[in-house]
């Protein structure tokens, strides 16, 4: 079973895809505006609360997650990068674990 509900499932999936990109020192801003609009798309990922403006009024909400998008992106690549390198292992092995672990699998290393 998946240590989360399926929103956050598929968010998991979309950190990893963005932090695996290009496992660089810096996080390619590319991949930040594509994890931006990936989590955007699934239902329940991101969550906002407003007060009801009424029945007549329209509200329109555009969230900005750069700013944990990129931290958590670098954050990732760094814990990956060093995971691997503790324990001989690829990088690309490493994420194959993760994505096993979000998934509700045991991860071998684990």
């Amino acid at each position: 079973m998946t240590p989360f509900p399926d929103p956050g499932r598929q968010t998991a999936h979309v950190l990893v895809d963005a932090a695996s990109v290009a496992m660089e020192e810096e996080v390619d801003p590319e991949a930040v505006s594509l994890a931006n609009q990936r989590l955007q798309e699934i239902e329940g990922a991101i969550v906002v609360k407003v007060d009801d403006p009424g029945p007549e009024d329209e509200l329109d909400v555009n969230v900005d997650l750069s700013n944990l998008l990129g931290p958590s992106l670098l954050t990732l690549h760094w814990l990956i990068r060093r995971l691997a390198e503790a324990e001989h292992r690829s990088e690309e092995s490493v994420i194959g674990d993760l994505r096993e672990y979000i998934d509700g699998g045991e991860a071998t290393s684990l």
